[in-house]
């Protein structure tokens, strides 16, 4: 439990490390969202999409336990672009979970500085529209590239920890040894 608990940090650190503003680098500034998506994906277990779909409405950070209510999704729709599926992928996606004190903290940190959003999103673009997954994908792919050395197994994506399945094999402690063989 420990080995994961530090490569966690490990990825937390890496990307915050990796938004930093670079001098001389040009193109716009990272806006500091990855870390931010990644603790609430790990808070959560939600999907990618499920994130970038939550609104302020579905935080109830003043609540004794804080909960998140996970209840939509965001895809895509040629010539219209990105916008809220108000069901999740399956119908155990719909949940409320309770957040752990580092996402309440970082949201309560986000909704101090949250500019007007139509679509009440916590996660907007710069534009004020609903992000894009792809987007999201990219910059972890981006961040890992350049951080690979402090963020482990470079094939990793944010998504992996909602399979534990995924963490075994072979080469992984815990496995067993029938599934060792296949």
């Amino acid at each position: 439990m420990a080995t994961v608990i530090a490569a966690v940090e490990g990825v937390r650190s890496a990307i915050r490390q990796w938004q930093q503003p670079t001098p001389g680098k040009p193109g716009p500034r990272h806006t500091g969202d990855l870390a931010d998506i990644v603790d609430l994906m790990l808070a959560t277990g939600a999907r990618i999409g499920e994130i970038l779909a939550v609104r302020w409405e579905e935080a109830d950070l003043a609540a004794e336990h804080p909960t998140l209510t996970i209840c939509g999704t965001i895809v895509y729709l040629k010539g219209k672009g990105f916008f809220r599926q108000e069901w999740t992928k399956s119908d155990a996606g719909y949940r409320a979970v309770i957040l752990p004190r580092f996402a309440v903290g970082m949201l309560l940190a986000r909704k101090l500085t949250a500019a007007d959003d139509p679509h009440d999103s916590i996660f907007a673009s710069r534009r004020g529209t609903w992000m894009s997954p792809h987007n999201v994908r990219r910059q972890w792919r981006q961040a890992r590239a350049d951080t690979s050395p402090r963020m482990g197994h470079p094939t990793h994506l944010p998504q992996d920890g909602r399979h534990p399945h995924r963490q075994r094999g072979p080469h992984r402690p815990g496995c067993c040894p029938a599934r060792a063989r296949q």
